[in-house]
């Protein structure tokens, strides 16, 4: 089995989150730039169809693309889990077995 460097935010799970915070509080920063900077530039009775066209590029494919995007994503969240799950099983079976007994 290959050996994990000895970095905090592997064994503590404090450092961990303490890592994690920041990185995800600038990456939804440039997620949310766009969307908000064309909210504040667009006029209150456009912002509907403005936001739909940012999003969907045609305003008239809205209601198609809802139903589009839900099978999609639920088909692919279905195969990156059934893709993950042996190796989830693998490093399950690895826990257990490497921790003492009792605390899992």
């Amino acid at each position: 089995m290959k050996q994990q460097p000895d970095i905090a935010a592997y064994s503590d799970p404090v450092w961990a989150a303490i890592l994690y915070a920041p990185t995800m509080f600038f990456v939804a920063g440039v997620y949310s730039v766009g969307p908000a900077s064309l909210m504040q530039v667009t006029p209150a009775r456009m912002r509907g169809q403005a936001a739909a066209i940012y999003l969907f590029r045609d305003v008239n494919q809205v209601g198609d693309s809802i139903p589009i995007v839900t099978v999609v994503a639920h088909a692919l969240a279905a195969l990156l889990l059934w893709y993950g799950r042996a190796a989830f099983v693998r490093s399950r079976e690895e826990a257990i077995a490497l921790a003492p007994a009792g605390t899992l």
